[in-house]
């Protein structure tokens, strides 16, 4: 009844069922991209539009202008990224690490070895020479920092060690994992992150200035591809009803939007422009040649709702 309320609709065609058979050709290829379109903006943090847009008449346009907007270049640009600055925060956990060992020329690859044992103690309110006094009475080399000790020794005497740690409230603390000597680990380490940063540095411009090109394109794309996939989404549901009916017709493009604030809640419209039209004319010969100027005043615009009747 909302259709016909405006007399605003000439239906050219209605269906009340589809076929199972009836295949969507474009839909898996839509989803596709429209999955790809959805991460890129997600990752550039593009607004959406608050209105959609008619889809493409064609795959093959879609495809070519998804193409020539860089969309994929962009999405491994994006990627590459997301990935840089992964290994930026692993590399940066590891730096901030060592960060207590940075002055520290002890190789680790020499505490590897099951008859020695090692750890370190901060050193807070103890002095190097109280350190050294701790434990004087057993074989081991202690190395200092400004704020740490590193204390190795003959694993036979662990028990003593342990007994020490405890007459003089000490903490064991177990030395991170080292590739050689720790204080060249560390500037290896420093240098990496800032080759890193810079390379995220770069891959962030480079993001940015294809935002700022080609923003309002993606979004306007992403509004396309996603009233598409309503689309899709709405035929593949009326497969599994038979309350789905179809309407495919033309609306005076002065009466569409009246009509669409009208259309009820468990209906979907596409509209979209093409020409032509249903106006009809029966002039005679000589006046034949002013029809354009009525069909030129009296557009239309091409739709197709989707509508499922409740039972």
């Amino acid at each position: 009844n909302s259709l016909y309320k405006f007399a605003a609709i000439d239906v050219e065609e209605v269906k009340f069922s589809f076929e199972n058979s009836r295949e969507l050709p474009d839909f898996q290829e839509i989803s596709a991209l429209l999955v790809q379109l959805r991460s890129l903006s997600d990752s550039l943090k593009i607004s959406p539009l608050e209105k959609d847009l008619q889809p493409f008449a064609s795959t093959s346009d879609l495809t070519r202008f998804f193409g020539k907007l860089g969309v994929s270049d962009a999405l491994k640009l994006a990627g590459d990224l997301q990935k840089l600055e992964s290994e930026s925060n692993s590399l940066n956990q590891k730096i901030s690490e060592l960060s207590k060992f940075s002055s520290l020329n002890v190789d680790a690859s020499l505490l590897h070895n099951p008859k020695i044992q090692s750890f370190y103690i901060e050193l807070k309110n103890l002095t190097p020479a109280k350190v050294s006094s701790i434990f004087s009475k057993i074989p081991c080399e202690i190395s200092f920092t400004d704020s740490i000790a590193v204390i190795a020794f003959d694993a036979r005497h662990a028990a003593v060690v342990s007994n020490l740690m405890q007459l003089n409230s000490l903490q064991v603390l177990q030395l991170p994992q080292c590739n050689g000597v720790y204080s060249k680990e560390f500037q290896s380490l420093k240098k990496q992150g800032l080759e890193l940063q810079a390379e995220i540095s770069l891959h962030e411009k480079e993001l940015a200035a294809f935002k700022k090109q080609k923003e309002s394109s993606v979004a306007s794309l992403l509004a396309s591809l996603e009233a598409q996939n309503r689309k899709h989404l709405a035929v593949l549901k009326a497969r599994q009803s038979q309350n789905f009916i179809v309407f495919e017709g033309w609306v005076p493009k002065a009466l569409y939007p009246k009509l669409s604030t009208s259309i009820p809640a468990n209906a979907m419209v596409e509209w979209f422009d093409a020409n032509g039209g249903p106006s009809k004319f029966s002039n005679p010969p000589f006046l034949r040649n002013f029809e354009f100027i009525t069909k030129f005043f009296a557009a239309y615009r091409r739709l197709r709702l989707f509508f499922r009747q409740e039972l």
